[in-house]
C-alpha cells in the first residue's frame, strides 16, 4: 500500500500500528476529521518513505512518538484538533526538510522547540491552543520561508522575535509547495 486516505467521515477505532510496519511503502497517510482515537502508533517510525502524515481532527491521545523523528522524507505533519499532549520530542530536529507543522488544538506543553529554527523550507507552523510556556525561541527569526505563524493561545512570554520577510514574486500568491494548512 502506498495511500492510505480517509477524510470527513465516521470511521472510528484505534489506527493499528501494522498500518506502518508492514506498508513500507506509504507515502500519504491522511485520516482527516474522523473518529480515531488512541496513541500514534511508534511503528509511524518505519514508514520510511512517509512524506505527508495527516492526524487532524480526531481523538487522538498520548503524546508525539520520538520514532516520528526517524521520518526522513516527511515534509507535512497536521496533528491538529486531537488531544495530543506532553511536550514535543527532540526528535522532531531530524526532520530536516518540513515544509508544515500544524499541532494547534492540543494540549502540547513544554517550550517550543529551538530546533525549529533550522528547518530551512518550513513554511507553516502552527502551534496555537496548547499549553506551551517560555519564551519563543529566537531562533524562529531565521525562518525565511515563514508564510503563516500561529502561537496564540499559549502560556508564552517575552517579545516574539523579529521575522524574516519571505522573499516574493511580483505576483501574491502562495507558492505551489505542499505548503497547505488544514484546520
Amino acid at each position: 500500500m502506498e495511500v492510505f486516505w480517509i477524510l470527513s467521515s465516521l470511521i472510528f477505532g484505534e489506527i493499528l500500528p501494522y498500518l506502518f510496519t508492514n506498508w513500507n511503502k506509504l507515502v500519504p497517510f491522511h485520516v482527516q476529521d474522523n473518529l480515531f482515537k488512541g496513541k500514534i502508533p511508534a511503528g509511524v517510525g518505519q514508514a520510511k518513505e512517509l512524506d505527508t502524515f495527516y492526524r487532524s481532527g480526531n481523538n487522538l491521545s498520548g503524546s508525539i512518538p520520538p520514532e516520528i523523528g526517524n521520518l526522513s522524507k516527511l515534509r507535512v505533519v497536521a496533528l491538529g484538533k486531537n488531544s495530543l499532549s506532553g511536550p514535543i520530542p527532540p526528535s522532531i530536529e531530524k526532520l530536516s526538510i518540513i515544509e508544515t507543522i500544524h499541532l494547534s488544538c492540543n494540549k502540547i506543553s513544554g517550550k517550543i522547540p529551538a530546533a525549529f529554527g533550522n528547518f530551512s523550507l518550513l513554511c507553516i507552523l502552527g502551534l496555537g491552543s496548547n499549553l506551551f510556556s517560555g519564551l519563543v525561541p529566537p531562533t524562529i527569526s531565521s525562518l525565511n520561508q515563514l508564510i503563516f505563524l500561529d502561537l496564540s493561545v499559549n502560556n508564552l512570554i517575552g517579545q516574539i522575535p523579529e521575522l524574516a520577510i519571505p522573499q516574493s514574486n511580483t505576483s501574491s500568491t502562495v507558492p505551489s509547495s505542499t505548503c497547505s494548512l488544514l484546520y
